[in-house]
Formats: structure tokens, C-alpha cells, sequence
């Protein structure tokens, strides 16, 4: 006999889902077998939600650097200084000056 696993997951997936997910997960009525399952599957959509949590925020960080770079390139095209660039920016000199390499 096959089982569907996907039918045994009362775990609805989604934006916010792991906020939905009821704190007494432990008393729904689950033979040894479909807990098992069940909770493997909590697991692992645990593990993906982290893992695009961290996606995300990396995503975002390099959207900001790569704002950054960007803004750098315009101000040293308008032939403004390093020092001014950098505190605008954020980016070091040093950052800077690899831009015009």
C-alpha cells in the first residue's frame, strides 16, 4: 500500500506559514507512523523557510552594495572626489578606486 505523503501535512505553506503553525502541534491525533511523517515534514519545511529567510536577507544585502557601487559610478563620472564619494556611499576608497579599473 503507498502512502501520499503530501495529504498528511495539515501544514498550510505560504507567505508567513511558519507564524500559522499552532504551538500544540502535539496533540492532533496522529498514529506513530503519520507523526513520524508529519514531523518530518515540519522539519523540513522549517529548514526551507530558514534557508530562504537567509536567501532573502543575502539578496538584499547585495542590492544595497550593488546600489552603492552604482552610485559611486555616477558620482565619478561627475568627476566628484573620493573622499566625498565615501561618505555618501559608505564604500572605501579603496572600493572606489576598483570601480575605475
Amino acid at each position: 500500500m503507498q502512502n501520499n505523503n503530501d495529504d498528511l501535512c495539515p501544514v498550510p505553506v505560504g507567505d508567513g506559514f511558519m507564524e500559522d503553525i499552532p504551538p500544540d502541534l502535539d496533540k492532533i491525533p496522529l498514529s506513530s507512523y503519520h507523526r513520524e511523517i508529519f514531523e518530518a515534514k515540519l522539519r523540513y519545511l522549517r529548514d526551507e523557510y530558514s534557508l530562504l529567510q537567509v536567501a532573502r536577507q543575502k539578496g538584499m544585502e547585495e542590492g544595497r552594495r550593488l546600489e552603492k557601487v552604482d552610485i559611486a559610478r555616477r558620482l565619478l563620472e561627475r568627476k566628484k572626489s573620493l573622499k566625498m564619494i565615501s561618505e555618501v556611499t559608505g564604500l572605501s576608497k579603496k572600493e572606489i578606486i576598483a570601480l575605475v579599473f
